[in-house]
């Protein structure tokens, strides 16, 4: 509910040293308020052992945040001019992104 991730230690030895649990807060960006196609929609994956984040911002560009290893703060990877397609998923080992789009008139395209 308060929209961060939350990110937890596996490691027993580890996790008794230092904090078991924190949150980390999301991409820090101006999300599309009203869109047609767009609905708010975003994704959050693991591609290539990274954290990454797409979402529209404001201009309805589709962004594309990775989180840092130190999990400190989140870098813009790519920003694509496309609006009418929403975020889907990202594939887990090569650099690809899945979007669709949901029509009653085209059905659902991915």
């Amino acid at each position: 509910m308060s929209r961060h991730l939350l990110r937890s230690m596996i490691d027993r030895e580890e996790s008794l040293i230092k904090d078991q649990a924190h949150a980390i807060d999301p991409p820090n960006f101006k999300v599309a308020k009203h869109s047609p196609n767009t609905k708010g929609y975003c994704c959050l994956g693991l591609s290539n052992d990274h954290i990454n984040f797409m979402a529209f911002d404001k201009e309805l560009n589709l962004c594309i945040w990775v989180l840092t290893d130190t999990c400190e703060y989140w870098s813009l990877r790519s920003r694509l001019s496309n609006n009418f397609c929403g975020p889907l998923a990202f594939h887990p080992y090569l650099d690809v992104v899945f979007i669709g789009i949901n029509s009653l008139r085209l059905g659902s395209l991915i």
